[in-house]
């Protein structure tokens, strides 16, 4: 009645040589590409602290100008904070606007041109509501990538000098 039809079939798979071989090759391109990664990230974090420090000094500029009151940036050890001033000029009483620490840049860290901040005696860089600001600099460091000395020139320009 019903004739049974012998299936020949190629069953097509991979053998075990073959996974692990494979399995060795994508392990050796991985271990490459994480070496890669961590040699490289440490300078990006490095980067990434220094170009958000130069945008709030840039935005502290800015915010003198529209706000026709003196601003300042207290710089310590673990970051900084933006205060805005009372008055045009020889503000008395400032009122914090932004407080920024360093949390999402591990291991960077501020100093006074390469010596450790001291409570009293911090760097401030105030702007007027020209834009011109009190001559001040500091250093943005990081152990393994470096450092950048900061400078605010008169003019309220801010210059990096890459270490």
């Amino acid at each position: 009645m019903f004739k049974q039809k012998r299936k020949i079939s190629n069953q097509g798979g991979f053998t075990l040589v073959e996974m692990m071989v494979t399995v060795a090759i994508v392990g050796i391109v991985s271990s490459i590409a994480v070496a890669g990664y961590l040699g490289w990230k440490p300078g990006y974090v490095f980067r990434g602290a220094v170009s958000q420090v130069r945008g709030d000094l840039n935005r502290a500029k800015m915010r003198a100008v529209e706000t026709r009151r003196q601003c300042r940036i207290v710089f310590s050890t673990d970051g900084y904070q933006i205060e805005d001033g009372n008055r045009v000029m020889n503000s008395t009483n400032y009122t914090v606007n932004m407080v920024r620490d360093f949390s999402d840049f591990p291991q960077v860290t501020i100093t006074d041109s390469g010596a450790a901040i001291v409570a009293g005696s911090e760097p401030t860089i105030t702007f007027s509501p020209r834009g011109t600001a009190t001559l001040g600099s500091f250093r943005v460091e990081h152990p393994s990538a470096g450092g950048a000395d900061i400078a605010v020139n008169i003019t309220g320009r801010v210059n990096i000098t890459w270490l």
